[in-house]
């Protein structure tokens, strides 16, 4: 053994060669460019209101779908697929964000098409800070302000518009709402809104114009109102006994460089000039050839441009007095007499009532 042992003794072994360190792995970088598209972003303002609405909407249970429907039964509101839905009306302008929200929703028949709810006006500052107001179709009502029916009535939302009118920075919004009733009048409503110490305010210029809709009539960039300048009233058509708006023609609240609007500029008057023209031979229009009647509507139009083309008042109600003041004997079994107009004290007084603007006289 201790032969063996001596021998492996003497036997040479090698250093063991010297091992090289490893190097630590480069640092990984990301570019911040590439971080921050990569990153998930909040929300946009309209996405934002976008949202909140399918959330309002996902919790109203769908109609539900009964065998034997037809189309307009399995019709139902879903403004997720509706590409037109008022409820995607979005203005991202100049110190914040306008949208329209869709607030409260409920279906008070769980049978039938019937929704109804509130609808907002919402402003998104810079801040990302939110306030609403919730437009009515006349001041200080507590009805819902969004209902959607099938066939009967409707009321809501319709058109978005921000411009920036008094030029501080932050724009206004224009909000134009409409109604309809099933054999019934039709409503609209455009409002002008601003922001002020934080809340949704109407916008004093246009305060005391009673519009119906928008639009920029004169091609300069700044929406303008429209305005039957309170020739309007809820009449009653004969024989149906159904309701409607009596009108007068469409004028225009010119929007100025200043904030304001003007009824009597040259564009305005420009406008009510055209559409009060041509004149018509009478301010008693008939209905067709052929029939008993005044058509009241057009009626209408004729007084109210004749008076602002300066008609006095006293012979227009006397005129007025004797083509309403005709009748003929009814269809029905009654005997109750036809008469030539159905709205008479309407006319009359739009005949009496005090033009707000001036036209120059009719010239043939």
């Amino acid at each position: 053994m201790a032969t063996i042992v001596a021998a492996l003794a003497a036997c040479h072994h090698p250093a063991p060669a010297p091992v090289a360190p490893v190097a630590p792995p480069p640092a990984i970088t990301v570019d911040a460019a590439v971080e921050a598209a990569v990153a998930p972003r909040p929300p946009t303002a309209c996405e934002a209101s976008w949202a909140a609405t399918l959330r309002v909407f996902a919790a109203v249970a769908p109609r539900t779908r009964e065998p034997g429907d037809t189309d307009e039964d399995r019709a139902d509101f879903n403004p997720d697929t509706d590409a037109e839905s008022p409820f995607r009306a979005c203005a991202a302008a100049p110190g914040g964000t306008w949208s329209i929200e869709l607030e409260t929703l409920t279906r008070p028949e769980a049978a039938g098409h019937r929704v109804e709810g509130q609808w907002a006006l919402v402003f998104t500052g810079r801040d990302g800070a939110r306030t609403a107001v919730r437009p009515a179709m006349v001041d200080g009502a507590r009805e819902p302000n969004f209902i959607d029916s099938i066939g009967e009535r409707g009321r809501g939302p319709h058109a978005l518009t921000a411009f920036d009118y008094d030029g501080d920075g932050v724009s206004e919004a224009v909000t134009v709402a409409a109604g309809r009733e099933h054999e019934g009048p039709s409503e609209a409503r455009a409002q002008v809104w601003t922001v002020r110490d934080g809340a949704i305010v109407p916008y004093a210029p246009s305060a005391d114009i009673d519009a119906d809709d928008a639009a920029d009539v004169d091609g300069d960039g700044r929406p303008d109102l429209l305005t039957h300048l309170g020739y309007e009233a809820l009449a009653t058509a004969p024989g149906s006994g159904f309701g409607y708006m009596l009108v007068g023609p469409l004028f225009v609240a010119h929007a100025t460089p200043q904030g304001g609007f003007a009824l009597d500029d040259a564009v305005a008057l420009a406008e009510a000039d055209r559409r009060c023209s041509p004149t018509p031979a009478s301010v008693i229009v008939p209905v067709e050839e052929g029939r008993f009647g005044v058509d009241d509507q057009l009626t209408a139009g004729a007084i109210v441009c004749a008076r602002l083309r300066g008609a006095p008042a006293g012979p227009m109600v006397a005129t007025i007095r004797r083509a309403c003041g005709r009748s003929r004997p009814g269809p029905g079994p009654d005997g109750e007499r036809e008469m030539a107009c159905g709205a008479t004290e309407h006319l009359l007084e739009m005949a009496r009532r005090a033009p707000p603007v001036r036209l120059p006289p009719h010239r043939p």
